[in-house]
């Protein structure tokens, strides 16, 4: 299909209450939606006065050659994968954040010729939450523009909803066309000057860790990269702080006694510090204005408040000024909608709130405060965490396209590790450099399958961070993590997965142009049910 105008448009206020239908005048209520088509792009725009507006649906219906039998469809995320990526066939209530991909085939097998894909969606950092349906009659687009869970109101200001983009390929893989078209929904991401990679302390300590400890894995790292030009970073997860998974983030604790010693001691051994935080969590009783607060939970603050952005920028700012050159940003989205992303409903905002500025879409909202992220860490990495990879893309290097692996459980490092980097690898080195999440080499996973996982990561292109439990430690798994290390830090390496549209865990993958399977699940009884 080749983009052109939708054949009916509808604008929804609260209470399902339709305001607007583009089968009647072209303005209703006070609410005009134009749209216009430039460069192969649909941009879609709507003004409004003080009528709360909560959606705007577009649907395209299908003419007689575009209608498609025997095809798979793939759609993406609000923000993490949580092992439950996919490609299906007709589903009607399905909701697919951002994009979705439809093909016929496979791309397990070599030859390409008969194949099509097409792709539908919106270029990165709109402004509404977008969802398609597709189902027998044609493709529906839900723009969601709601502040919360309340319409937004204009008050005569005109909101550039998102820019629209189909796109048709023949004779390609499917994974092909899906990594050009990331590259045409984000024309203008960032990416790190150096590949990404290191360690992470969260998957063998879960915060329960000290100064020593961080740095006696300082140490080991830099062991394990003598000689590497392009120097690895040691991340300090969560736990520094005063505060487990909580602010302020104003200093150390008494197992982190001066984080700014920390940095320096550890950029002496010739390795780059990292640190983690999660800035909009601050428990009501340390005192911050009530104003600041969400409506929803006064546990968490609100970034449509100016002040609150402001805070968050100078918590950033005293980090990186402690001397951490990597800032890995954390529970954005469950801190703002009390949700995450994998729960079933279409829409991430449930129950009765709204943020403060109900002149402003959420989508907005979330959008300036990654900016306001980005600026405080000037130019320094910045990692996204249940950030949401369509809003975040051009603002962060990195992203955490999955949920966590694991430590303690193989099962859930294979659900969640394995599917994230195959069927998010289309946005690696296209919307930012996608990571996968770790690799935690705990007494509680066989080494015989993490070192599967430390090899697929080592070569797939993308970053690679390793959680490494000094009681876990051999010539053989140290030689193994050295190794890992130095094909990661280059990234040159090309993993494409292949049987991912009969296989949720992909088993067979093209590793540099060869053909390469591997067996995630060994002797184990999977119990991932």
């Amino acid at each position: 299909m080749h983009i052109r105008l939708p054949d009916a448009a509808c604008v929804y206020g609260e209470n399902q209450t339709l305001l607007y239908t583009s089968d009647q005048a072209r303005q209703n209520n006070g609410i005009s939606l134009s749209m216009l088509i430039e460069d192969q792009c649909l941009a879609a725009r709507l003004s409004g006065d003080e009528t709360p507006i909560c959606y705007v649906v577009l649907k395209w219906l299908f003419r007689a050659e575009e209608r498609r039998e025997n095809v798979r469809i793939l759609g993406d995320a609000w923000e993490r994968g949580y092992g439950n990526l996919e490609w299906r066939g007709i589903m009607p209530e399905r909701g697919m954040p951002w994009y979705f991909l439809v093909t016929n085939g496979s791309d397990a097998v070599a030859d390409t010729s008969g194949r099509f894909t097409e792709g539908f969606g919106v270029k990165v950092r709109p402004s509404s939450f977008c969802m398609w349906q597709y189902d027998t009659s044609g493709i529906t687009l839900w723009m969601d523009v709601r502040c919360g869970t309340k319409g937004v109101i204009l008050a005569g200001r005109t909101l550039p909803l998102a820019d629209i983009l189909f796109a048709e390929w023949h004779a390609l893989s499917a994974f092909r066309c899906g990594k050009q078209f990331c590259r045409e929904m984000c024309p203008d991401p960032i990416f790190p000057k150096a590949p990404v990679y290191g360690f992470n302390n969260w998957y063998y300590a879960y915060g329960n860790s000290s100064e020593e400890e961080i740095l006696q894995d300082a140490r080991r790292l830099a062991d394990c990269t003598v000689g590497l030009e392009n120097r690895p970073y040691m991340v300090i997860d969560d736990g520094w702080q005063p505060n487990l998974t909580d602010g302020p983030w104003d200093s150390g604790n008494d197992r982190f006694p001066d984080m700014k010693a920390l940095a320096a001691q550890i950029r002496e051994m010739g390795i780059l510090p990292g640190i983690w935080i999660r800035p909009l969590r601050q428990k009501a009783a340390y005192g911050l204005p009530v104003h600041w607060r969400l409506e929803r939970n006064a546990d968490f603050l609100d970034p449509s408040e100016p002040d609150v952005l402001a805070y968050v920028k100078a918590c950033i700012e005293r980090i990186v000024d402690w001397g951490y050159r990597l800032i890995k940003f954390d529970f954005v989205t469950f801190d703002i909608f009390g949700r995450w992303g994998m729960d079933p409903l279409n829409f991430l905002p449930t129950g009765d709130w709204s943020l403060h500025d109900r002149s402003k879409t959420t989508a907005e909202i979330t959008v300036q405060l990654y900016k306001t992220i980005r600026e405080a860490a000037g130019d320094a990495v910045l990692i996204g965490c249940n950030a949401i990879g369509h809003l975040c893309a051009g603002l962060v290097e990195l992203n955490r396209t999955g949920d966590d692996t694991s430590g303690q459980e193989w099962q859930r490092t294979r659900k969640m590790g394995v599917n994230t980097l195959a069927f998010r690898a289309m946005q690696n080195g296209t919307f930012y450099m996608a990571d996968a999440d770790c690799v935690g080499i705990t007494p509680h996973i066989p080494w015989e399958l993490n070192k599967e996982w430390l090899r697929f990561l080592a070569v797939s292109g993308s970053p690679m961070f390793i959680s490494w439990d000094r009681k876990v430690d051999s010539k053989a798994i140290r030689s193994a993590i050295a190794e890992a290390l130095r094909q990661n830090s280059v990234q040159q390496d090309e993993l494409i997965p292949l049987d991912w549209m009969e296989n949720t865990c992909p088993r067979i993958w093209r590793l540099n142009g060869e053909r390469v399977t591997v067996d995630w699940f060994g002797n184990l009884i999977d119990r991932t049910f």
